[in-house]
């Protein structure tokens, strides 16, 4: 929702004096899941058939910086937010989609005769206007019948658009940049509210402060790009199962107190269902002005802008065929400058 209405729109673009030029960014992630590592193999507990449960993450900006269970000290100092933890135990090898829908490259002011490509933007002062998404699902060899003869399974989807409620560090701000007022909260261990009261992630879960008092966080720790179980820490909390299945995370509630929850819907595909694609179309109603030389145009917007939209796909199936999906997501963001 806008923070302005529309005449204190038009008041402040032609006070900063913008409007003149049209800048359009686009980017896109596409790809699939058939290199994504398996989240979790275990017997569910419904109809007691062996799971498979995959995830994709994309990022409408950058993955911030946060910490991991390695981290977490009670000094703040001694915390590590070096690398792209946030975006790291999907995959085996590489980073989950970064759409940086912000990073807007731009030329100087007065050379009249240049003409300014529309995907970049004049002058330091610019506008913001809005980003708009569009994901597209479909089904790997949708028509075609397993060899032995079996019924083609179904693939069931969780699809959760959030963002941390409080300001967070991008995962390739310039060094030096103050860290006063921003959170390193990391969801792979509290975007879900576990079953005994405390917060739980994909890769393990935040303490209680009445119930343990402390709010650190315990479960896998980070190695490169992958999350190991290496450091003898727990990741299921006392007198939780000790791996949730994949029918916990696509019912468990989510957290909602520190998280923005856009989007959190299920779909499914299959022959049974008839379906061989779904999509999903996100609109980001900005309206924000700013001033940066910067290539990434958050360097220069108001102190507490959060464009570090989450895309989480859950994905698992009915038996035990490891799930897949192609997907198609791109980003189209509308500024104004000069």
């Amino acid at each position: 929702m806008a923070i302005f209405n529309k005449r204190e729109v038009g008041y402040i673009k032609a006070i900063a004096g913008v409007g003149d030029h049209k800048t359009i960014k686009h980017s896109r992630a596409t790809g699939d899941l058939s290199n994504h590592a398996l989240l979790t193999i275990t017997n569910s507990r419904v109809d007691d058939s062996d799971k498979r449960m995959k995830a994709l993450m994309c990022f409408l900006h950058k993955a911030p910086q946060v910490v991991d269970a390695s981290d977490v000290d009670p000094d703040f100092n001694n915390w590590d937010v070096a690398s792209e933890k946030s975006s790291a135990g999907f995959h085996p090898t590489v980073f989950s989609p970064q759409l940086n829908c912000l990073d807007v490259t731009g030329v100087p002011e007065g050379n009249e005769g240049k003409v300014v490509p529309t995907d970049q933007r004049v002058g330091e002062d610019f506008y913001l206007n809005s980003t708009f998404v569009k994901m597209r699902f479909t089904m790997p060899d949708f028509g075609a019948l397993p060899t032995d003869g079996s019924v083609q399974p179904h693939h069931e989807y969780r699809l959760i658009i959030f963002r941390n409620r409080k300001p967070q560090v991008g995962s390739r701000d310039a060094e030096g940049v103050a860290m006063d007022g921003v959170t390193f909260q990391n969801f792979h261990y509290d975007l879900f509210n576990g079953y005994v009261g405390r917060r739980i992630g994909l890769q393990g879960y935040r303490k209680h402060e009445v119930f343990d008092n402390s709010e650190l966080y315990s479960g896998n720790v980070r190695s490169g790009t992958l999350f190991t179980s290496t450091g003898g820490t727990d990741k299921s909390p006392p007198t939780e199962p000790a791996n949730l299945t994949p029918d916990d995370w696509m019912t468990l509630p989510l957290n909602d107190t520190d998280y923005v929850i856009h989007t959190d819907e299920r779909f499914f595909m299959g022959r049974e269902h008839g379906k061989s694609h779904y999509e999903k179309i996100v609109s980001f109603d900005w309206s924000e002005r700013g001033s940066t030389n910067a290539d990434d145009m958050q360097d220069g917007l108001r102190e507490g802008f959060n464009p570090n939209w989450v895309m989480m796909l859950l994905a698992t199936t009915n038996d035990n065929v490891a799930p897949n999906v192609n997907y198609h997501i791109t980003q189209v963001t509308s500024v104004e400058s000069a």
